[in-house]
This record gives C-alpha cells, structure tokens and sequence, in this order.
C-alpha cells in the first residue's frame, strides 16, 4: 500500500524521534508500515520505510514506531515504541490481539478511522496491551475508531484515553462490554478518559460486570460520567494512591457493577446511585446521599460531611463509620437484611419490605450498636438473636 504522510503520522514520527529507546528493542529504531495483512511476527508483513532495522528479522519490537493499515494479528508477544492503527482508505484495519498474547508498548497507541465513506480501524483485544496512552479518533463523516477489549482481554494505559469523533458519536468508542467467554475484561487507568465526543462502554444490563475499570493513577484522578462523551462502567475500583472523584453523579444507567475503593481517597461529592454493592477498604469521605441496591462492607474509614444512606442490602463495618450530625442510614431492602459490625449511628431506619420473610425483615448480627439520635422502626420486625447490643443514648422520642 502506498504510504501516506498524514499529519497524524509526521506527529508520531515527531513523537518517536522524541522518545527513549525501549528496553525491548534490538537497538535499530526504525519505522515499519504493513505491506500486506498477515502475523506481526512474519516480515513479509512489514516494510521498513527507511531501512533503518536489522536485517536479522525485518519485524517491529520495541524501539519502533509501527503503522498497521491491514488486518494483522499477533501470534505470540509482541512489542513497540509508538503503534498507530490507521484506515483512510475504506474497508476495516483490525488489529487482533488473541488470549494469551501480550502486545508491550513504551509509548502511546492511535486508532484512527477517517474517510467520507466507511473506513474503521479497529483493536480487538483478548489478550493483554500495555501503552503510556490511548486515543481513539473517528474522523470525517465515514470514520470509526474503536478499541475493543473482549472475552477476558486486559488494557493497561500508564496515562490518558483521549476519544474523537467528527461527526457521530457512536463512530468512536472503547468497548469492554463483550464476554462471550474467558474471564472478567480489564481496564487500568492510571491518568483520565476525556475527549470531544464517543462512547465508553464497560458493561450491558445482561452483563453488569463484563469489565473492571480499574483508576490506578498516583495522581489525583476524575471519573468523568458527565462529559461530552458517553460513558456506562460495570465494575469500578479505585486503587489510586492520591485521590479519586467523580464529575458527576453514577446513576443506575451509567455504573452497572460493583463499587470498590482499595486505597487512596474517593471523594463522594455528588447524590450516587450504585446498582450494585459498594466496599471501601481505605478512605471515603462523603457529602451527599448514597442510594445502594446492593450491600456496604466498609473495613476502612467513611466519613461524612453531611450525607444520606438508603440500603438495599446487607452493612458490613469492621472499619471506622463517622457520621454527621443528623445523617439517616435507612434499610430500604425488600428481602432480609443483616446489620454486621459495631457502628454509632446518628439516625437509624429500618423500612424493610421483605413482609416477615422467612420470620423476620431486618437482623443485626454481631457487634455493638449506638443509636445516637433516632431509632425508627417502620413495619417491619427486627431480630437480635445473636446477641448484638443497642444501645439507645438519645432523648429524641420516636414511635415504632
């Protein structure tokens, strides 16, 4: 295929003479272009644009910027410098990465599809790539750029996911919504998802957790859920070492899975709606309501500003539970409910609807319990047969 000096290559081009040799490289930096479709591994695939590489293989490793305008797939690890999958022409470049393989960057990796007409670039990924950064473009009116991790695929980006589109949004997207088999896909971020318009799909109402994205930044990071583009996780987990927020409230339409705060800071800034359970084993520091359709196990430590808890679920606390003055923990579930953990509460609601299913709607299980404000009741029967204590220590007056 002719070559085409498109600004986006001069930029990458640019960007490798900028960039470090890596330790995967064979000490021959240079810049390959598909010939022809084929295995990465086989060098009739390749072309070496200006004859820069060894003559011991003829394909790319990892001090190589490589262009992959036909469909190519890996057979086994592979490696790079700077990697840009690039459609202008029409049709569909893929970029196939089968389970097992690994694919290891040192810089960052492009998916571009533009043209009038219909022209995708497309990474499917079932096994494992790593890279310093993702953007995915979908240029002109017939573009589409799509990053697909699939059927227990993992992506590690150590730094930003930037989408495109010029004209229709769904034209871009990083898709980890299919598992048709293999284990959970995985998305690990360490900067943010930002960009001009696309779609971010982690997960779909018959898969909620298809995917883990996985905020892994030393920095602080921000979920965005109210950006231009459009975004719906199924498993998220915080394992960043500084602090982690959102722009926006995750409601049942744009988090799907579980909710997991491994360390770090997560800032709770805005009215969540979790779909799932929510666990946090480092810290939690909340100033609006919490509405959880699973359970809460909290071995870290949640502190409010000022907050709203509903429970459909299940209160696990081995960790430390500071609530603010006046805040409302109410167990809303329609099946039984067990309370797990010593905990102080300011006001405590038990509006269970399990209807004494199989004897009783709410128990509490183990631990000591203190009620500092309010203790309320509403229709539904509590059990304490294991030997929990509650400890009523306010002088409000509450019917139950």
């Amino acid at each position: 295929m002719k070559t085409i000096l498109t600004p986006l290559l001069i930029l990458i081009v640019f960007f490798f003479c900028k960039t470090s040799l890596a330790q995967t490289g064979d000490g021959f930096p240079a810049i390959f272009e598909t010939a022809q479709a084929g295995d990465w591994d086989d060098s009739n695939t390749w072309t070496d644009l200006f004859g820069d590489e060894s003559s011991s293989d003829g394909v790319p490793d990892g001090d190589d910027v490589v262009i992959v305008n036909h469909n190519v797939s890996l057979t086994k690890n592979e490696s790079f410098d700077v990697l840009n999958i690039e459609n202008v022409t029409g049709s569909i470049v893929r970029l196939t990465i089968p389970s097992g393989d690994s694919l290891i960057g040192v810089g960052a990796v492009t998916v571009l599809g533009s043209a009038s007409s219909f022209a995708m670039a497309q990474v499917a990924c079932s096994g494992y790539l790593s890279c310093a950064g993702l953007g995915v473009i979908a240029g002109n009116t017939g573009g589409r750029g799509i990053f697909q991790v699939k059927d227990g695929g993992h992506l590690i980006v150590d730094g930003d996911i930037t989408l495109s589109a010029a004209a229709s949004a769904t034209n871009c997207q990083l898709t980890a919504n299919v598992l048709n088999s293999g284990t959970q896909n995985q998305v690990d971020i360490s900067g943010s998802i930002s960009g001009t318009a696309g779609v971010v799909s982690g997960a779909n109402g018959a898969g909620p957790h298809n995917s883990l994205f996985n905020f892994n930044g030393t920095s602080a990071q921000i979920i965005n859920v109210n950006s231009s583009y459009t975004a719906t996780y199924g498993d998220v987990e915080i394992n960043n070492t500084s602090t982690v927020t959102t722009d926006t409230a995750f409601t049942s339409s744009n988090l799907l899975g579980y909710f997991t705060v491994n360390s770090g800071t997560f800032t709770h800034a805005y009215s969540h709606e979790f779909s799932d359970s929510v666990a946090n084993h480092a810290t939690y520091n909340v100033s609006d309501s919490m509405d959880i359709e699973g359970s809460f196990t909290n071995t870290g430590t949640l502190t409010s500003s000022g907050s709203r808890i509903n429970l459909a679920g299940d209160w696990n606390n081995s960790g430390t539970y500071t609530y603010f003055a006046g805040d409302t923990v109410t167990f809303d579930g329609s099946s039984l409910q067990s309370i797990t953990g010593s905990t102080t509460f300011s006001v405590l609601e038990l509006s269970n609807t399990a209807n004494n299913t199989p004897s009783h709607d709410v128990e509490f299980i183990s631990g000591a319990f203190i009620i500092d404000s309010i203790f309320d009741i509403n229709d539904c029967i509590v059990d304490n047969e294991s030997g929990a204590t509650i400890t009523l220590s306010s002088t409000e007056t509450r019917t139950a």
